[in-house]
């Protein structure tokens, strides 16, 4: 009996390798950005030509970067940063829209894989992090969302850095407008009391990875630490997958 299951095991194992170069055939895998075929097993959702040419900020080289220095004062921040550099019309855009509108929940997942990965090979940015805490939806956006695709980024991130995810902790109390086409004063008063920290206990003496997708003029994310800072001892690193590019 042993035998037989090892036998079948072992033909699952080929079958399942044969099913997935067949499916590989007739829906191949596209690049995200440049939609070419991607070829071997490293590529996965960029090309090796456009994961080398992503426009990179390196902020997390830089203590006092523009982000950094966007944060409002008073906030307990230890660092910030972005990953890439964001574009409405930079064909880089299509991760952002894939993750946030397109529902490929799994592409955050592995973003925030590769941003734990490149970041840590290179700096000090995770050190002394405790929780990873995601910019939560209003439960009706997320609702008709179906997910969270700041989650998704955490997600990824948790499982690379082996630091465990709090997703409840800070809640979204207002069910804000969207800041696309908002001024910048619009969007801070647009974000005010916005969140609330609905676990401080869980929070307390931590420091967190408070996670967004997309940092703009940095309205979500203020508006996030200053509902933390009621939270007994804490302290944040910001990270986000992209900021907007300011020439």
């Amino acid at each position: 009996m042993r035998i037989l299951f090892s036998y079948l095991n072992d033909l699952f194992a080929v079958l399942r390798r044969w099913l997935s170069a067949l499916l590989g055939i007739v829906f191949p895998r596209c690049c995200t950005v440049c939609r070419c075929v991607l070829g071997g097993d490293n590529e996965t959702y960029l090309c090796a030509d456009c994961l080398r040419e992503l426009p990179r900020t390196r902020f997390h080289r830089r203590r006092d970067n523009p982000m950094r220095k966007s944060v409002e004062s008073g906030a307990p921040v230890v660092k910030a940063a972005a990953f890439y550099y964001y574009s409405a019309e930079s064909p880089y855009a299509e991760l952002v829209r894939q993750l946030k509108y397109q529902g490929e929940q799994w592409l955050g997942i592995a973003l925030g894989k590769l941003i734990a990965a490149e970041l840590s090979a290179d700096s000090d940015f995770f050190m002394g992090i405790d929780l990873v805490v995601p910019v939560p939806l209003h439960p009706i956006r997320k609702r008709r969302r179906g997910y969270n695709q700041s989650e998704c980024l955490a997600k990824g991130l948790s499982e690379r850095l082996n630091v465990p995810m709090e997703r409840d902790a800070v809640i979204r109390v207002r069910n804000t407008e969207t800041q696309t086409s908002k001024t910048r004063e619009q969007r801070f008063i647009n974000m005010l009391d916005a969140f609330r920290v609905s676990q401080p206990a869980r929070l307390a003496g931590k420091h967190i990875l408070l996670v967004d997708d997309v940092w703009t003029t940095g309205s979500t994310v203020n508006a996030c630490m200053r509902a933390l800072r009621s939270v007994e001892r804490i302290s944040i690193t910001v990270l986000t997958l992209a900021c907007a590019r300011r020439d």
